[in-house]
């Protein structure tokens, strides 16, 4: 059974429900507080402190490329911290290139302006932001707690193959409204990167 059988086929029997109510599979950036008892490919591997994994094929990758559908900034609470305060955060929902499955992302504290080649890129070429392709890297941050990773965008590229712009169009229109703004996260890193680790402001974010 190949994949585009299965892919033509994925949304049958899920007419009737709203794609918001679907929570996709995440990306989730592998620090040394994650659970890696949680985090297993198919073959039994863990992914290395600074990996990516992906929750719904277990996937383990250094990189990857993928088209960003939507984001949308909202709050988590950090049940860490006393008092359990909110933060702010980005919700992401993309594509990944090699196969367009859909998957999710957040983007919080240190990282939370990590998207923000993508935004600019989006008002300055003034196209949509699924039609931007993107290569999704690491970088590596130190600081009096220690040392963390954070999800970067290493480069991008805009497309215009008609066949790809047209899927791409039509699944982002699926989800073209707010994505969850809450959430709570037991596995953050340190919530303040040292002076000078991130050179982006809020007002980077255009919207």
């Amino acid at each position: 059974m190949d994949a585009s059988w299965n892919k033509e086929r994925m949304y049958m029997g899920m007419k009737g429900v709203d794609p918001s109510d679907i929570r996709p599979p995440q990306i989730l950036l592998v620090q040394k507080s994650s659970d890696m008892e949680a985090l297993i490919d198919q073959e039994g591997n863990r992914p290395k402190v600074g990996q990516f994994f992906h929750t719904g094929t277990g996937k383990i990758m250094d990189s990857f490329d993928c088209f960003f559908l939507m984001a949308q900034k909202g709050t988590y609470v950090d049940r860490r911290k006393e008092g359990t305060p909110t933060l702010e955060q980005y919700s992401a929902l993309g594509l990944l290139a090699e196969d367009m499955s859909i998957f999710g992302m957040k983007f919080r504290s240190s990282a939370l302006y990590a998207l923000s080649k993508l935004f600019t890129a989006v008002i300055g070429l003034k196209r949509p932001m699924f039609s931007i392709k993107v290569t999704m890297g690491v970088k590596e941050l130190k600081g009096d707690k220690g040392t963390w990773s954070i999800p970067v965008i290493d480069a991008w590229k805009p497309i215009d193959e008609g066949d790809v712009l047209i899927e791409l169009e039509h699944v982002a229109q699926k989800f073209d409204r707010p994505v969850e703004k809450a959430g709570t996260e037991e596995d953050e890193p340190p919530a303040n990167p040292p002076d000078g680790s991130e050179d982006v402001k809020p007002d980077d974010i255009p919207f």
